[in-house]
């Protein structure tokens, strides 16, 4: 399982202290984490054109509840800085 599923709810510092503990102790991961991002990027901007809500350029701002033209958009992971 995720572990954001099973500890990010009310145990945020606790989560934090486990991933960065994860890819302190095996640096590889990184590198396998940058490969990975665009492809999942990719698949993210598939599924919001295949349900019609993607757009040229992505909202400034957080999508209203109301707002059902568009879904949200990852921009950037704490990780994956170029």
């Amino acid at each position: 399982m995720e572990l954001s599923i099973l500890y990010g709810g009310g145990n945020a510092e606790l989560l934090t202290k486990m991933v960065d503990n994860i890819f302190m102790q095996q640096p590889n991961y990184t590198s396998d984490v940058k490969l990975v991002v665009p492809t999942v990027l990719e698949v993210f901007e598939k599924v919001l054109e295949k349900c019609g809500l993607k757009t040229d350029s992505p909202k400034k701002g957080p999508t209203q509840l109301t707002d059902s033209r568009q879904g949200g958009y990852v921009v950037s992971m704490w990780w994956y800085d170029d």
